[in-house]
């Protein structure tokens, strides 16, 4: 299998145009493109067999490459010998999450007025991280010990450990809609 590919490591035997337009029909466009940039890219690593380059790779690039070769995989039907590949090089496919990305944000702030108007602007634009920036504003936790309050609320509200009046506090005392 893998000699198969070492064989055809020339990326000059992929229609990349055909596989463009695959990734069009299977993502956005954005997704698409972003696959198919990557995919071009690193295509030599998974056509020899030899993911070592994508070892130094940060673990957000890493997400992004893995997943443009899988989809490459997918596409030239050798997708077993990409997943082998990923296990013998131990790669993992996680890149930073989202509350990664944002604890790092608000760590590197000198100016407290910089911050604020962020917490504004992602309010704005992702309106479900609301509660928790405001929950962090307030309280003026640092970053870490926020999230872990945060995930421990949320915990006790799925196990019903938390009752409706420290809920109404919890989620409405900060937008002065708790009339008690």
């Amino acid at each position: 299998m893998l000699s198969r590919l070492r064989l055809e490591s020339n990326t000059r035997f992929i229609d990349w145009d055909t596989y463009q337009g695959y990734l069009e029909q299977q993502y956005a466009h954005r997704i698409a493109r972003e696959r198919f940039n990557y995919g071009k890219r690193y295509a030599d690593c998974l056509l020899s067999g030899n993911f070592s380059k994508l070892k130094t790779l940060s673990d957000d690039k890493r997400a992004h490459v893995l997943k443009a070769l899988s989809c490459l995989a997918k596409y030239l039907g050798i997708y077993q010998q990409f997943k082998a590949l990923v296990k013998d090089y131990d790669l993992k496919w996680g890149g930073r999450s989202s509350d990664d990305v944002l604890i790092d944000r608000l760590t590197k702030v000198e100016d407290p007025g910089e911050v604020y108007e962020w917490i504004r602007e992602v309010k704005k634009a992702r309106s479900e991280l609301s509660d928790f920036l405001e929950f962090m504003a307030i309280t003026g936790l640092r970053f870490t010990e926020a999230i872990k309050s945060w995930n421990l609320i949320i915990r006790l509200d799925r196990e019903a450990k938390i009752g409706a009046r420290a809920q109404k506090i919890c989620f409405t005392e900060s937008s002065g809609k708790n009339k008690n």
